[in-house]
């Protein structure tokens, strides 16, 4: 039995840590955001505008990067577009 047990929880760490990983934001890294509901990717010309587009393109107005702010803890980020 404690083998088992000591299986399922090796497992659920390391499944997690997997996890956690992966969810990382990259500083510099463009990033494509599409919208969950219509599956439809969010583009923005360098304005307060955004909109929804079914298929992506080399444009980029799809390019989406983040940035930390300082000295704020948790950490707070800055979405900036390919644009600026």
């Amino acid at each position: 039995m404690r083998k088992i047990t000591l299986k399922i929880t090796a497992f659920l760490c390391l499944t997690m840590f997997a996890f956690q990983v992966q969810a990382q934001i990259v500083e510099g890294t463009n990033y494509n955001l599409i919208n969950n509901g219509t599956g439809n990717f969010i583009k923005s010309d360098n304005t307060s505008v955004y909109m929804v587009d079914a298929a992506i393109a080399d444009d980029i107005g799809y390019n989406f990067s983040f940035l930390a702010l300082p000295d704020t803890d948790p950490v707070q980020w800055n979405i900036m577009n390919g644009y600026r």
